[in-house]
């Protein structure tokens, strides 16, 4: 029942990526990029990740900044 969870946990946090923003979900690995070409960019991703960041403390899902 775990895995199937964690499943259910994560999977609208795709609906967070818009624009030029990528999300690739890999067991319990999360990576957000995007090609910056200008402000926009980098703003939009940022605007993203600080929603990523909401999202998963709303779910009490803790974030491994550190991890590469």
């Amino acid at each position: 029942m775990g895995p199937f969870l964690f499943i259910v946990f994560i999977n609208h946090l795709v609906e967070i990526c818009t624009d030029n923003i990528i999300l690739f979900l890999f067991a319990d690995d999360a990576k957000m990029y995007c090609h910056i070409k200008d402000i926009i960019d980098n703003n939009s991703l940022q605007t993203r990740t600080d929603e990523f960041v909401k999202q998963t403390d709303k779910w009490q899902l803790k974030l491994n900044i550190g991890k590469h």
